[in-house]
């Protein structure tokens, strides 16, 4: 059986020598990274004072958009915050086997269930989107919604719509920036099989499988600074 080892170098270590080599400074590296403290802190305040959250990708969710969202739908899970993902439409049924696919809501299926989900709303994430027109008609629902709105994604030129915003088209998918959210907040620890595997398929989504420049985040087979998640022989 094919044993997938998913590794991710240390931020100090990997991702600071990446910058060096692309000419950044130590003291860039979180502004880089889209994740500043005052930004987290908040992020960790809303999280914790939030009891229904909504996670929302864009209409016709690829891998990054899927795994961003399932990996923190996971892992609010491991804190005791649930959250329902509301899809636009149906993800592709290649990835059903991502922990937790069967957790979406698609909203073009069930209108009013999602309806009445985004209005008991406090707290709305959109990933790996930064423009409302990429959700179609939700775009209403959210806007109208009394909830603070926070946007995690890497692509050029956000719309000014979130609360609170993390975007840097740097980074190679939104993935990649939410685990870099994740151990900002001390979260890594809590980064189990699941979560891993949601992590990954976005990195390889968007990455070219670690073949684009912009990718910081690297699968190795062995590394002194590194965090190990055994993915249990997953197919990805």
């Amino acid at each position: 059986m094919l044993h997938i080892v998913f590794i991710v170098l240390q931020r100090y270590v990997t991702v600071q020598f990446k910058l060096n080599l692309l000419g950044y400074e130590q003291t860039d590296l979180d502004y880089q990274l889209g994740v500043v403290g005052d930004k987290i802190k908040k992020l960790k305040e809303l999280i914790n004072n939030s009891k229904n959250i909504v996670i929302i990708p864009h209409t016709s969710p690829d891998g990054d958009a899927i795994g961003s969202c399932l990996a923190l739908f996971n892992i609010l899970k491991v804190i005791n915050k649930p959250s329902n993902i509301i899809s636009p439409n149906k993800a592709p049924e290649f990835l059903n086997w991502t922990p937790g696919f069967d957790n979406i809501i698609h909203y073009d299926i069930d209108k009013e269930k999602c309806k009445k989900i985004l209005s008991n709303s406090d707290l709305i994430f959109t990933l790996d989107f930064n423009d409302l027109n990429r959700i179609g008609e939700l775009k209403e629902f959210v806007i109208k919604s009394n909830s603070q709105t926070v946007m995690i994604d890497h692509h050029q030129n956000p719309k000014d719509y979130a609360d609170l915003v993390f975007s840097n088209s740097k980074i190679g998918s939104t993935c990649e920036l939410l685990y870099e959210i994740f151990v900002s907040i001390g979260f890594e620890s809590m980064i189990n099989k699941d979560i891993s595997s949601c992590l990954y398929l976005g990195m390889m989504t968007d990455t070219g499988s670690f073949q684009y420049s912009s990718c910081l985040l690297y699968t190795s087979d062995a590394a002194d600074d590194s965090l190990r998640v055994d993915l249990g022989g997953r197919r990805i």
